[in-house]
């Protein structure tokens, strides 16, 4: 059995709230107004006491500002890790795939891989 550190429930929500939602390169507004919202308890949209049914309600979705990744197949996988795992770029349906077994995808495997990069997951990269 692998590895597992126990925290105490404060430590653990504290973690979860630090890492969740789209937090890379940087958290979204979105997500930065639903974290704080969970966080203390207060909505920011008080006619509908939380509950939204358009996006308007609460200051619409933020404007996308990046640049879309270009070395990326239509499955979302990066040409590169592809070609790393023995796999061709241009097939599309690796993403799906599970080609060690362990129960995780080839795409879940890929972003694992691009999150360690940025340093934002411990363990070894595969």
């Amino acid at each position: 059995m692998p590895h597992m550190s126990i925290q105490p429930a404060e430590e653990a929500y504290a973690a979860v709230l630090a890492g969740v939602g789209a937090t890379l390169p940087k958290r979204d507004p979105v997500d930065t107004r639903i974290i704080e919202q969970v966080r203390t308890g207060e909505v920011t949209y008080k006619e509908g006491r939380g509950i939204i049914t358009d996006i308007k309600q609460v200051g619409g979705f933020p404007e996308y500002k990046g640049s879309p990744h270009t070395n990326l197949g239509k499955d979302g996988i990066a040409n590169e890790w592809k070609q790393k795992h023995g796999f061709a770029p241009n097939d599309d349906t690796v993403a799906s795939a599970d080609a060690d077994g362990d129960g995780y995808t080839n795409l879940e495997e890929s972003s694992t891989a691009r999150i360690r990069r940025k340093g934002r997951l411990q363990g070894p990269e595969e």
